[in-house]
């Protein structure tokens, strides 16, 4: 990539807009795994929130501005509980759910490290077993 091409590449993250698409894409993609996780299909999901089956297809491609009623409606539809978290800047966010003595998988959404591995970015498996909170995250 150019310099030209980088720095205007760079402009771009920082803007308004590439923040905001980013947040449509981020709770799209998290939406469908929720419904593949429960098995559900955009005419269950319709039916669930009263929404049209066109509507549901728009929102999962991150093509309309969701109101934060709608999102929640939609994650609801999906036997989802919906969570809205803020960072600064200048932090590095993750999470992970945790499943009482189950196997779970957590969105890791920038890399860490921990004191066996570094994660990538995506879903990682935790197995932990009895784990009681979301503090035994960490020493899984």
């Amino acid at each position: 990539m150019t310099t030209k091409a980088a720095a205007a590449l760079s402009k771009l993250k920082e803007s308004l807009s590439y923040a905001q698409e980013t947040a449509k894409l981020e709770f799209s993609m998290q939406l469908h795994e929720l419904m593949d996780r429960h098995s559900i299909n955009q005419k269950q999901l319709a039916t669930e929130t009263g929404k049209t089956e066109a509507y549901i297809s728009k929102a999962l491609r991150g093509d309309c501005n969701l109101t934060i009623e709608t999102m929640v409606a939609l994650v609801r539809g999906t036997h989802g509980k919906f969570h809205f978290k803020i960072a600064a800047e200048d932090s590095v966010a993750w999470w992970a759910e945790v499943i009482q003595g189950g196997r779970h998988w957590g969105q890791v959404t920038d890399p860490f490290w921990n004191d066996r591995n570094c994660c990538k970015p995506g879903l990682v498996p935790y197995s932990l077993g009895d784990a009681q909170d979301e503090r035994n995250v960490l020493a899984a």
